[in-house]
């Protein structure tokens, strides 16, 4: 009987205290990527993505193509350095950088996508690239943009054979805070989390509210990659991978 009150208390308590840690209302100015006022600009200008040039010479379709998927909770603004440093380098690369579905909006739109509407932009864009006769594509994910991609060569929604590389930084399959796979069982309890952003280009290019639907669908892509992963046959071949993790992250 002690040990199931100190049980029954012990939870209790945790309880408490994830609550106290990740329950926070919903707040944002309207310079901040929650708001409805601040957008990311590749959710209007389809430029970003290289599929939508309307002039498209054969030489342009053998030179070498980088797909930009950012991570979670984030939005094309982590590639602009990227990007104008690489082309320093080769002017030739193509870059076409997505934005994932339900990012780069508002609070409202990252709270109800799914991880599904999250892949489909980088499946849409990557196919339609292929039938235009791009054949020299490579893939670039960031955190749980990386996650993404694996998972869409994993299943098959982005066809392996067609791409050149993949290049994966930081990806996110393990997460090193395991309280992340509680918030399924908590999500009537935890319904908003914050981030740690607190200058105004975080604030204008991250989200700073995570709503626990958003986390959860984490969870379930996380889950859904390990398992694709664990099931993966013996004969599949990834294309040529190259996985680069940050020292401080």
């Amino acid at each position: 009987m002690r040990l199931l009150i100190s049980f029954i208390v012990g939870g209790g308590l945790l309880l408490l205290l994830l609550r106290h840690l990740y329950h926070v209302p919903v707040a944002y100015d309207d310079f901040w990527l929650d708001s409805p006022n601040t957008q990311d600009p590749a959710a209007q200008d389809t430029s970003y993505l290289l599929s939508t040039r309307s002039i498209v010479s054969s030489e342009a379709l053998s030179q070498p193509v980088c797909v930009l998927v950012h991570g979670f909770s984030a939005s094309t603004f982590e590639f602009n350095y990227f990007k104008s440093a690489v082309t320093e380098r080769n002017e030739n690369i193509q870059f076409s950088t997505i934005l994932m579905g339900g990012h780069g909006l508002n609070y409202d739109a990252f709270k109800a996508a799914s991880y599904l509407d999250w892949k489909q932009p980088v499946i849409d864009e990557v196919k339609r690239l292929i039938s235009q006769g791009y054949n020299n594509i490579s893939l670039l994910g960031v955190s749980t943009g990386a996650t993404v991609l694996l998972d869409s060569i994993l299943t098959g929604e982005i066809d392996a054979k067609n791409i050149r590389q993949l290049i994966f930084i930081d990806p996110f399959v393990i997460p090193q805070n395991k309280l992340l796979f509680l918030t399924p069982y908590l999500r009537f309890m935890v319904s908003n989390t914050r981030s740690q952003a607190s200058t105004n280009l975080e604030l204008t290019h991250w989200y700073v509210n995570r709503p626990a639907s958003a986390l959860i669908e984490l969870v379930s892509l996380l889950t859904h990659v390990r398992s694709q992963i664990n099931r993966m046959p013996p004969n599949f071949k990834l294309p040529p991978t190259s996985v680069f993790a940050a020292q401080y992250d």
